[in-house]
């Protein structure tokens, strides 16, 4: 999302590809919320919250792929992201 306070959309039209070659699922939703929470703590669910998009978004994924252990994230280093 070009607007997203905390997802980036940099080099976004490479991630198709990237899961492509790596023979990886790729699952992805448009956003629905907004920066509604914009501390640098995230601590509880807020509604219409961006944030709450990727947890509905990670519940899908758990339902279509159980065996999924692991996501990864270009969050490494972002304080605001962890």
């Amino acid at each position: 999302e070009i607007d997203s306070y905390c997802f980036q959309s940099a080099a976004h039209g490479a991630v198709a590809g990237v899961a492509a070659c790596l023979g990886v699922p790729l699952v992805a939703r448009a956003l629905s919320g907004g920066a509604v929470d914009q501390s640098l703590n995230y601590r509880k669910p807020v509604a219409g919250d961006e944030v709450e998009d990727m947890y509905a978004l990670l519940e899908d994924v758990k339902r279509a792929h159980p065996s999924v252990e692991a996501v990864s994230s270009g969050a490494i280093l972002s304080t605001y992201q962890r």
